[in-house]
């Protein structure tokens, strides 16, 4: 008997943000009939993966953001058409951050740290949190690389700062830095000069 061609997408599926993988088609055709390929996509997020070449046999797919769905292959000769799906899901990837730079103030001064970081998702938003070793922390949202953040430290002394980045998926990493405060000087007071108001001062 005559019959269209039986759609196999294998799956299911699984990449990374920022990463790409090829789908398996096992697609057959009982009658050894010349046959097309068509591959759609249905994501949730609609932009969280795309497919490269879709009318390949075996296109890639790419993860854009952390995202399920569903991958659907259609085969066609002239005896009919017969589709199958392959569920699919992209995986957050968390931030990665770099070396961080610290600093070396007086204390009263203002401290700078900074740290570069990158990420594959994206379309990720990234918000940081500081612990400056001091007991004091810093909460920053919607945040950028590189990193800026800044911090006056009341006593002289070493500090172990620590910068966390978090993805709007939960995904984090974080580094350490040092932050040298140094012991200032205490300013003169007014009259520190010897000798009264008025009379010279030997």
């Amino acid at each position: 008997a005559i019959q269209p061609p039986v759609a196999i997408p294998r799956g299911p599926y699984t990449v990374n943000e920022g990463s790409s993988i090829q789908v398996q088609n096992d697609s057959f055709d009982a009658n050894s009939d010349v046959f097309t390929n068509a591959w759609t996509i249905d994501s949730n997020p609609a932009n969280g993966a795309s497919l490269t070449n879709p009318n390949a046999v075996t296109p890639n797919l790419l993860g854009i953001d952390d995202a399920n769905g569903e991958l659907t292959l259609t085969v066609t000769d002239g005896t009919g058409s017969n589709s199958n799906t392959a569920a699919f899901t992209v995986a957050n990837v968390a931030p990665s951050l770099g070396q961080p730079v610290g600093d070396s103030v007086p204390e009263g001064s203002q401290a700078t740290v900074q740290v570069s970081f990158s990420d594959p998702g994206t379309l990720d938003t990234h918000h940081a949190v500081i612990h400056w070793g001091d007991g004091a922390t810093s909460n920053m949202n919607s945040v950028a690389s590189p990193l800026s953040a800044d911090h006056i430290f009341s006593d002289n002394g070493l500090y172990n700062v620590e910068i966390i980045v978090t993805d709007d998926d939960g995904g984090s990493d974080s580094v350490m830095t040092t932050v040298s405060v140094s012991n200032a000087p205490p300013a003169p007071s007014a009259g520190s000069a010897n000798g009264s108001e008025g009379s010279a001062v030997n």
